[in-house]
């Protein structure tokens, strides 16, 4: 396939939007390169930076695009890595170490959003509200935020005939 620009008779050099998956890969790629794709809560407990990228139209100039940011924290902790955490106990929480079994937990916190104009701009936002964030979310101790991502877990999985209920 091959793409014209303005001039019929001449080939463009480049798409002036990436697509979405390349604009993800590039970000990603980037900030494993910068040393900013993971950060460390209270706990001592290392949790992935995921960073998604949306292109919508710009509402004050049709061509153009803005760039949407989200930036996520996720982890995934399996039965051992709570109790040695000290999230559940196996006396007091046995029936919901059973009910976890040998899966992992997925958790993430709620994703910080922000709009730029650029990949250029994202990049900036980037590189000033990672190295914040991380700091910020090093001092927090999370105990109960991960007890209450477990119980949603839990009740989300048995929920309508999610995963094989192990009750009963």
């Amino acid at each position: 396939m091959r793409l014209y620009g303005p001039d019929k008779d001449k080939l463009t050099s480049s798409l002036v939007v990436s697509s979405q998956a390349a604009a993800e890969r590039d970000i990603q790629n980037w900030l494993r390169e910068i040393q900013q794709d993971s950060t460390i809560d209270g706990d001592g407990w290392t949790w992935r930076i995921e960073v998604s990228v949306k292109q919508a139209p710009d509402p004050n100039d049709t061509r153009r695009v803005e760039w949407h940011l989200k930036i996520k924290l996720c982890t995934e902790m399996s039965a051992t890595d709570l109790i040695e955490g000290g999230i559940l106990t196996p006396d007091v929480d046995a029936r919901m170490l059973d009910l976890i079994g040998d899966e992992s937990v997925p958790m993430s916190m709620k994703p910080t959003r922000h709009k730029v104009a650029n990949e250029a701009a994202a990049r900036t936002v980037l590189s000033e509200a990672l190295p914040n964030m991380k700091r910020t979310f090093a001092s927090y101790r999370l105990h109960a935020i991960k007890r209450a991502l477990v119980h949603r877990w839990v009740d989300q999985s048995l929920a309508f005939g999610g995963r094989y209920s192990k009750i009963g």
